[in-house]
């Protein structure tokens, strides 16, 4: 009997620890990663006509092929070399009036989750100031934050940080 009871405390304890163990990233996981990330949008105000519909949206070539837009550390200031390249989006805009845009906010991992997705959303919310002090219709104009949610750079150096403070500009409608 005691032998059993031994047996069944060490069983629990190694179902126990299995439970706790962390799972390798698998395509569910991802899809539930995907998932999330298009709740928060949803939760902004993002409703589906805002939505990426195809990789060749909207216009390529010459300044408006320039879709990501990069920031300095815990800053929302558009730099100024960005400008030519975002009002070449707004014109664009103006001249295609049932074209839309999606504006993605994005930070670096520094910093607390809820800080980083107020940053991503002031920055988000600077490019769209921008194409809309040009005359665009709120309308054609959405913007959401993943703060540091959706990095392109997964290093740890001041190169991969400055890759993932950006907003990046999607049509989503042409």
């Amino acid at each position: 009997m005691r032998k059993l009871s031994k047996l069944l405390l060490v069983s629990a304890a190694v179902l126990s620890l299995a439970a706790c163990a962390s799972r390798m990233g698998s395509p569910a996981d991802i899809t539930d990663a995907n998932q999330l990330l298009d709740n928060q949008a949803k939760a902004k105000g993002v409703d589906s006509d805002f939505y990426l519909l195809d990789s060749d949206v909207g216009p390529h070539d010459g300044l408006l092929a320039t879709r990501s837009y990069y920031f300095a550390f815990n800053s929302n200031e558009v730099d100024s070399k960005d400008l030519p390249a975002i009002k070449a989006h707004a014109q664009y805009l103006l001249d295609h009036k049932t074209a839309k845009v999606l504006l993605e906010g994005n930070a670096d991992v520094r910093g607390s989750r809820e800080y980083n997705m107020a940053l991503g959303q002031r920055r988000a919310d600077a490019v769209a100031n921008i194409i809309r002090m040009a005359g665009v219709p709120t309308s054609q104009v959405k913007t959401v934050s993943f703060g540091s949610e959706k990095p392109i750079a997964l290093g740890e150096t001041e190169a991969d940080y400055q890759k993932n403070r950006r907003v990046d500009l999607l049509y989503t409608a042409k």
